[in-house]
């Protein structure tokens, strides 16, 4: 058997007809074979037959290349996995009926109902009131009959429907060259075929043309799988029946055919098919681009080697020629070769050739867009034109539309002969096609020369390589890409342009807005071989496109010439470094980085140039002017090394602007001071600015971002520094008017001097919001803001005066200096409190913890210090200034004088008393005329054994403090004795705490008067347990 091996024998596939001349010693001169006559030329009677519209076609050298495949076998490559038929097809009356199949039988008439047999292993039914029927065996067509016949004889009046229900399932055995042989189950209508696809189909070293199914030991069919394939025949594939055997033996004599062909395979033949013509009709004959003169069999001679025999097909006494097993028989086409033809393909209904004519031009080739298929890119066809046959070749671009809607348009190009038009759609890709153009470009361009191509990058829809064609513009690479993708940026795109004589390159730029929608023709530059575009996107960073670039001109960059590359920093939206493209200005840069973003300050921006000995020089820009005009005298042509630096409106400007000052303070020497002024005062950044060319006042505000709200406008102030006569620094001031300045009054808008200082100073009495926040008991309770001078009852006033439930007597105001001052006691208070436990702590020899006391006087002592501390602590800072406001709006001159941050409460009417601190009970008891001081001590319980009888206070409800029995000390009001001390509603009684036995120090006896300045209010006297 003869198994032929692609791969081992490829090279076999690529003989061209030139190697079969140069092998025909080789040949073997079989008897049985004509000899071939291998002469390519065409001969005279040829010729003369042509007819003046037919073109004469070369034998092709091209032989198929394709792998050949064993023919049939790809039939198993997805077989099913189950072939249990439908269940609703219709039973064929030739069914054989046997145990498992269920019988659906349907009685109506006298009688209705529905019975469901099945087939028991003896072959019976047992039907019911007609008793066991023997089926098994019968066909579906019997078994009808039959049972039909004992219905009506045995039940009067009834008529009967029979069919099939669920059928059983069979056991056959499938074996010899099969993938998976083996014992099968499957459905009792399965054929042959059925059951080859259930063991996986037949391996490729099986037969497929004599396939035998045994019954009962004997062979009762043998199937060719050949008559399925090629005609359609089944009638060999029969119904398996229980206990069938299917034999597949090995693989007969194979012979393999390929080249022009219809189904070129490798074919398996019976002894009897031994002939060429036969081989032919397995392949379905030969394609219309065959040319069977000259043929080839590869055959495996006697002595082991491969020969090459010649035949002629289209001779019926060749198609009688013999093969033999192992051959290979090649079928060549006519050659692509098609002298004097003009070709049109791609996307277009049907492939178009047509002779050319001198004068042929692409409108008489295409004559109308119908001859396109919908899609097509109508504004991009490409011509492939050989300047010699068989020679170099150039690509034309061709606007279709154009040509034919103006065929005596430049557009309709005239055309060569062997011209290829090639048409593209919009939503293919192209570059398969078109890299086999690049390909031959690159191969042919001479050592020296760039290949004829441009390429395009970016934001197009097809990025890529393109044919170069004399006179391409930009526009036509765009077009060639299919157009833009959307947000393309319009006003910045690149060329690349290679120097190969200089082995450098430089950097040109363009608008696109100017190019395609202008039709400006200047601005549509002109490509070069080897140039790459780039375009890019208003929403994606250019940088990535551009990084290549700048690195690249960074590397041919040398001292003499320094790397053409420019800078932006800044509030723009991309900034970076750019390619300084030819005639660039400071307005191309800002487009390059797509323009500047919202609060930018458009009055002033910085560039920064830096000479080739690096000497920094400055020059302001006004983004506005030269952005509306680009003409404007601050659009500067740039340099190479510049840097533009763009501020936003109200952020800090200052470490950007004081690098700059830096550098010009270093480069500072005798007889050439810094080039550096300076502001301050009342603009919105103050401090350094480099000294531009014709500076001014009005210039260097503008640079410090302008006036700020509170600045005077009616005077400004000018020191001037010189060196006087005896070289020591003086100092000049003078005055001018600042507004006139602004205004550009060049008597006041003074020329700027190196180190002058402007000081704008603060419009008289300005000052910044002030608000007073009144809350509780009030008509109108808010935040009220404040003049200069306006006072308590004024705002009061405002606020619509007290409400009906409101106690003036009891208004608390609090003021935020006051409260940062009480903040800043309790702190120092807090750290003198740890310092002296630090210090007692230190003389324990054991942690003392508040959690385990002891019972020693010392630990004692320590852990009541803690406690005391860790109350000090909670006490919050308020802040409250004592007045008295019932006397406040009835003199007006006791009123208070308001400040920033000041709050007033007024609350209601209290009707209780507090008794805090050391007390039985601290808690609030309800205020009655004619109860005593002590009454209320004595209502909370009495006094504790810790209280300091001698430093009880009273808080009055206004915020007075009055002492109840200390003779010889007042607090903030006087001293009482507590017979005397009158007690009214909201007044608070506070029992300190007698701490002569927490420490030996004086001043901690004094806690109580110290503590109680910040304790004042509710909240904070109810926080504050050691009271």
């Amino acid at each position: 058997m003869f198994t032929f091996n692609v791969k081992k024998h490829s090279w076999f596939i690529n003989l061209t007809f030139i190697g079969c001349i140069l092998l025909q010693a080789t040949y073997v001169q079989a008897e049985d074979l004509t000899d071939v006559n291998f002469n390519t030329d065409i001969d005279s009677t040829t010729k003369d037959s042509l007819t003046s519209n037919e073109v004469a076609i070369e034998p092709s050298e091209n032989v198929v290349s394709t792998p050949l495949e064993p023919f049939g076998y790809s039939l198993f490559e997805q077989a099913p996995n189950t072939f249990a038929p439908v269940n609703n097809i219709p039973i064929p009356n030739e069914y054989i009926v046997g145990p498992g199949d269920e019988i659906n039988i349907l009685l109506f008439g006298t009688e209705n109902f529905e019975l469901t047999l099945t087939v028991s292993r003896e072959g019976v039914v047992n039907f019911p009131r007609i008793g066991p029927i023997a089926v098994s065996g019968l066909t579906f067509k019997e078994l009808k009959e039959l049972l039909n016949s004992r219905i009506s004889e045995q039940i009067i009046g009834v008529k009967a429907n029979i069919t099939l229900g669920a059928l059983r399932s069979i056991r056959v055995f499938v074996l010899g060259d099969v993938n998976q042989p083996g014992t099968y189950t499957v459905s009792s209508l399965s054929t042959l075929t059925n059951a080859l696809f259930a063991c996986g189909g037949i391996k490729p070293i099986g037969t497929l043309r004599d396939i035998e199914l045994k019954r009962n030991r004997q062979v009762a069919v043998r199937f060719d799988l050949y008559d399925l394939l090629l005609r359609g025949d089944t009638s060999k594939d029969i119904r398996l029946l229980p206990g069938d055997v299917i034999f597949v033996k090995p693989v007969g004599k194979t012979v393999g055919i390929d080249g022009e062909v219809r189904r070129p395979a490798i074919y398996e033949l019976r002894p009897q098919e031994n002939d060429l013509s036969t081989l032919l009709n397995y392949a379905g004959g030969m394609l219309p681009t065959a040319y069977p003169k000259i043929s080839q069999i590869e055959r495996i001679g006697d002595n082991g080697l491969r020969t090459l025999i010649g035949v002629d097909l289209s001779t019926k006494s060749s198609l009688l020629k013999s093969v033999n097993d192992g051959d290979i028989v090649r079928v060549f086409s006519v050659l692509d070769n098609m002298p004097d033809l003009i070709k049109v393909t791609g996307h277009i209904h049907r492939p178009i050739n047509t002779r050319w004519q001198l004068g042929l031009r692409v409108q008489d080739v295409l004559k109308s867009m119908q001859a396109l298929k919908p899609g097509a890119d109508a504004n991009y066809v490409l011509i492939r034109r050989e300047k010699a046959p068989g020679g170099d070749i150039s690509v034309l671009q061709v606007d279709l539309q154009e040509a034919i809607n103006n065929p005596f348009g430049p557009a309709n190009i005239q055309l060569a002969a062997r011209d290829h038009l090639m048409v593209f759609a919009k939503d293919e890709d192209r570059s398969p096609i078109i890299g086999n153009l690049i390909n031959e470009l690159k191969l042919q361009a001479e050592f020296g020369q760039p290949p004829e191509l441009v390429s395009i990058a970016g934001n197009v829809r097809l990025p890529g390589d393109y044919p170069y064609q004399p006179d391409m513009r930009i526009s036509d690479l765009v077009r060639a890409a299919l157009n833009l993708q959307p947000a393309t940026d319009m006003q910045y795109g690149l060329i690349k342009r290679f120097n190969q004589a200089q082995n450098t390159f430089e950097v040109l730029s363009f608008a696109l807005k100017n190019l395609l929608y202008a039709k400006d023709t200047l601005a549509d530059l002109k490509l070069k071989p080897g140039d790459e575009v780039f375009i890019f996107a208003i929403t994606e960073e250019r940088q990535p496109l551009i990084a290549n670039i700048v690195a690249g001109l960074k590397e041919q960059a040398n001292f003499d010439q320094p790397e053409p590359v420019v800078i932006i920093e800044g509030n723009v939206k991309y900034p970076g470094d750019y390619p300084l493209a030819n005639n660039m200005r400071v307005s191309g840069l800002v487009r390059a980085a797509l323009d500047v973003l919202p609060e930018t300050d458009r009055q002033y921006a910085l560039l920064q140039r830096l000479s080739t000995n690096n000497i920094t020089s400055v020059f302001p820009v006004a983004l506005d002017d030269i952005l509306l005009d680009e003409n404007h005298a601050s659009n500067i042509k740039l340099q190479s090394r510049d840097k533009l630096l763009v501020f936003t409106k109200h952020s800090d400007r200052r470490i950007a602007i004081n690098e700059l000052v830096d550098s010009l303070n270093r480069q500072a020497r005798l007889g050439q001071p810094a080039l550096i002024v300076k502001i301050n005062g009342k603009v919105e950044e103050q401090g350094a600015y480099p000294l531009t060319q014709g500076m001014r006042v009005s210039d260097l505000i503008v640079a410090a971002g302008g006036l700020a709200e509170a600045a005077y406008t009616m005077t400004a102030e000018i020191t001037r520094y010189v060196i006087g006569q005896n070289s020591e620094l003086e100092a000049s001031h003078q005055t001018i008017n600042l507004g006139l300045a602004m205004a550009g009054d060049v008597s006041e808008n003074l020329l700027l001097e190196p180190h002058d200082t402007i000081t704008i100073k603060q419009t008289p009495d300005w000052h910044n919001d002030r608000y007073i926040t009144i809350s509780g008991e009030v008509k109108f309770p808010g935040t009220y803001p404040i003049t200069k001078g306006e006072t308590l009852s004024q705002v009061l006033a405002r606020a619509g005066g007290q409400s009906k439930l409101g106690d003036i007597n009891g208004a608390i105001f609090s003021r935020k200096s006051l409260r940062e001052n009480e903040e800043a006691q309790k702190l120092q208070l807090i750290k003198e409190m740890e310092e002296d436990i630090f210090n007692l702590e230190a003389t324990f020899n054991y942690p003392v913890d508040a959690e385990q006391p002891y019972d020693s006087k010392d630990s004692q002592e320590l852990l009541s210090m803690k406690w005391v501390l860790s109350q000090v602590k909670k006490t919050s800072s308020v802040g409250r200034l004592v007045i008295d406001l019932p006397g406040i709006l009835a003199k007006s001159e006791a009123d208070i004088i308001l400040k920033h941050g000041d709050m007033l409460h007024i609350p209601q009417h209290m009707q209780e008393i507090a008794v805090m601190g050391e007390v039985m009970n601290p808690s609030s008891v309800l205020y009655a005329t004619n109860t005593t001081f002590d009454d209320y001590i004595q209502a909370s319980g009495g006094l504790t054994s810790k209280a300091d009888q001698s430093r009880i206070y009273v808080v009055k409800a206004n915020g007075s403090v009055v002492t109840a029995k200390t003779p010889t000390k007042q607090l903030f009001g006087q001293t009482k004795t507590s017979s005397q001390l009158v007690i009214e509603a909201g007044d608070i009684i506070m029992v300190p705490m007698d701490l002569e036995h927490v420490s030996d120090l004086a001043w901690w006896t004094d806690i109580s008067q110290i503590t109680y300045r910040f304790a004042l209010a509710a909240e904070s006297l109810n926080s504050l347990g050691i009271f």
